[in-house]
């Protein structure tokens, strides 16, 4: 009994070190991946593999782990800028900017990072599906839909500012589409972007641009009435 009591034990105690040691090491896979050859296959399938990962450990995740997706944040950025991987299409890195900064804003409190979040998020949902519709549909894409479709619940539209930014990610995810087309600045291929292609771009982010404006006006005025409302309450 002794002896399958310790087995057991040790079972679970290299189980548990495991699942640690996973905790620990998933904030800087993303910069890991920069390094192979079929990043844009195997970061989004390893994205799916954490969001399941987080939620099937949800109570055993570390405590204060924000430090180490900051750092792995920061080498990501580095990675990009000293250009480690040529393949990288600027899906995958909206994707994996928007990837981090939600699992980043799992650990801090602050409503600037669901702002950013909200930005990222449909930013990223945008650009790729316009991207789709303007050339073709590709195994990337659907992985990166995948992906968006898991990070969907973390979008927030309880103000208008969440509202805002959501708006404000559509709009530049639009004019993004047009970035990509041109070969900027990390797609492989530049596509001819003739003028149908780009008065739909402005067909598409006209309206967006006239809600958001909307929004930022009717926000500007109630944080304007609301401060001569405490003024005249303290007058």
């Amino acid at each position: 009994m002794r002896t399958a009591e310790k087995s057991q034990f040790l079972s679970l105690l290299s189980k548990d070190l495991a699942v640690d040691l996973l905790a620990y090491i998933t904030p800087f896979l993303m910069f890991i991946l920069l390094f192979a050859p079929d990043v844009s296959f195997y970061a989004p399938i390893t994205m799916v593999g954490i969001l399941v990962q987080r939620s099937v450990f949800k109570d055993r995740r570390i405590l204060h782990d924000n430090r180490y997706w900051y750092l792995g944040f920061m080498l990501y950025f580095f990675g990009v800028v000293v250009n480690v991987n040529e393949s990288l299409s600027n899906g995958l890195f909206l994707l994996t900017v928007c990837f981090m900064l939600a699992l980043l804003s799992e650990s801090i409190e602050l409503p600037a990072s669901t702002l950013y979040t909200n930005i990222m998020i449909s930013l990223s949902l945008t650009h790729e599906l316009l991207l789709c519709i303007f050339t073709e549909f590709s195994t990337g894409s659907v992985l990166i839909f995948i992906v968006l479709g898991m990070l969907m619940d973390r979008v927030m539209l309880e103000k208008d500012t969440q509202t805002m930014a959501v708006l404000f990610g559509c709009f530049v995810g639009v004019h993004a589409v047009g970035w990509t087309l041109s070969g900027e600045p990390f797609a492989n291929t530049a596509f001819e972007i003739d003028e149908i292609v780009e008065n739909w771009i402005k067909f598409i982010s006209a309206p967006i641009l006239g809600v958001l404006l909307f929004y930022a006006a009717r926000f500007s005025l109630e944080t304007l009435n609301h401060g001569e409302d405490k003024i005249l309450e303290e007058s």
